[in-house]
């Protein structure tokens, strides 16, 4: 078969995803895994970490795409265009959980509508993803040959399947665990967002100190959900692929709203509403749902829920999975065609509003930016014109003083000028006196008594010098 296919990978639990596809041998298929890290967040080992076992097992897998080469079929679980850019005819999402947990992060129009087909493993996605684009609905290749172990202990096992990020509460249902672990077998698998996420290096360190029987996210899931009595989970895809397999699930989470994509409730959501799912945001009742997750109460609806999403057995999975990629390669289905072309026009319409949106979003950004840098003159200049008008009323105030400093100064200048007044008054007076004295003095001068006197002082002054 010369019309080659692309599948992207970037971690285990999406090889496990496809891998019985690839195996069939019966495609012409390059399996690419991203190279680096683009935003520093800690995928960098976990894409090398899958790149590593694939090609040490002769996978023919490369890191960056051909550019001669034209795909056929390009397969992938979402779009990589920051690290893989291909040339193809059509684009595939394959779902790597049985159902989604978050529609809140997986249910972007732009992302789904770019597709020219989509796998979906539940009817309730066939269904819900059909308002994008065309679905199809295929079994679980992950769980083909899937059988329950026998027990070989009393102990019921409870299988721990947290998720990642925020949406998880590892810490408290730990605690928990510990206090169960008497009474259970405990295993537990991490995410591969905790495996590898920088940010989420401390909670799988918890995870790993605290459980003995833990595996990474290398560790195929179904070997695990094999040997559970019941999973307990909070808002994370295991929830599904537990209803898959028919083992009983509950939840812990403390907000069942977080997955809600707009007004859609997520379907774990819709489930603990129709008490399907044993439910608790209480971490000291998680005893109590993992009980009643084991009652014929619970088993009897969950099985019957799980049937209605996945009807699809495990023996029919592989064909029901080819079946579609056939019908791509053969490229010979009018109805597909046409269906696809018109699919194209609507996502290039759909395109369009979006560019429309986002332009107008930009305008509305700089709109609001100029509206800030407006808002912020005008803060500046009320701010001046306050300084301004407190300086003024300063100088004003100022004025104010000096103009009283000033009266204060006439006053004492009055009072001052009149003290001067007085005494020139009295200068005057004694100046006129001290002329009268000289006159009289004068007058005493040439009188007889003065020559007498002066007479006398000399007689008196010789007699003296004798002596």
């Amino acid at each position: 078969m010369n019309k080659k296919i692309a599948i992207t990978i970037q971690n285990y639990v999406q090889y496990y995803s496809v891998k019985p596809f690839i195996d069939l041998k019966k495609y012409d298929i390059d399996i690419y895994v991203p190279d680096g890290d683009k935003y520093n967040l800690g995928v960098k080992k976990m894409h090398d970490d899958i790149y590593n076992y694939l090609k040490e097992n002769e996978y023919r897998v490369f890191r960056k795409p051909k550019k001669n080469i034209t795909y056929h079929i390009l397969i992938e679980p979402y779009p990589m265009d920051i690290y893989l850019t291909f040339n193809y005819k059509y684009r595939i999402k394959y779902k790597y959980s049985a159902n989604t947990a978050k529609p809140s992060l997986t249910y972007n129009i732009t992302d789904s509508m770019i597709y020219d087909a989509i796998l979906c493993y539940s009817t309730y996605e066939e269904e819900v993803l059909n308002n994008y684009t065309k679905t199809f609905l295929v079994g679980r290749l992950s769980y083909i040959g899937f059988k329950k172990q026998k027990k070989t202990t009393k102990k019921k096992t409870i299988l721990y399947l947290p998720t990642y990020g925020d949406f998880n509460y590892i810490e408290e249902v730990i605690e928990q665990l510990e206090k169960l672990s008497k009474k259970y077998d405990i295993i537990t698998k991490e995410h591969h967002g905790t495996n590898y996420l920088y940010s989420e290096d401390s909670k799988s360190k918890r995870l790993q100190n605290a459980i003995s029987k833990f595996y990474n996210s290398s560790h195929p899931l179904s070997d695990l959900l094999e040997k559970a009595d019941v999973v307990l989970t909070d808002n994370s895809g295991s929830i599904f692929e537990a209803l898959y397999t028919s083992v009983p699930v509950c939840i812990f989470s403390k907000n069942m709203e977080e997955c809600d994509f707009n007004n859609l409730k997520s379907l774990q959501h819709q489930l603990v509403e129709d008490d399907v799912i044993p439910y608790t945001d209480k971490a000291d009742n998680i005893e109590k749902i993992v009980e009643e997750a084991l009652t014929k109460k619970y088993l009897d609806k969950q099985r019957k829920v799980g049937k209605k999403l996945f009807p699809i057995d495990n023996e029919d999975a592989l064909e029901s999975f080819t079946k579609v990629i056939d019908l791509f390669i053969d490229d010979n289905d009018n109805y597909l065609n046409n269906r696809i072309v018109l699919h194209k026009e609507v996502e290039s319409y759909i395109n369009s509003l979006i560019a429309a949106k986002n332009n107008l979003e930009v305008s509305q950004n700089e709109l609001i930016a100029n509206n800030q840098l407006m808002k912020q003159q005008i803060d500046e200049l009320t701010e001046t014109t306050n300084i301004l008008k407190a300086k003024e009323e300063e100088l004003i105030s100022f004025k104010e003083k000096l103009i009283n400093e000033n009266k204060v100064l006439l006053k004492e200048n009055e009072e001052l000028s009149k003290e001067v007044e007085e005494l020139s008054n009295e200068n005057d007076k004694i100046n006129k006196n001290s002329i009268i004295l000289e006159e009289q003095l004068n007058d005493y001068k040439k009188g007889k008594l003065y020559k007498i006197s002066k007479r006398i002082y000399y007689v008196e002054s010789k007699i003296t010098r004798k002596k």
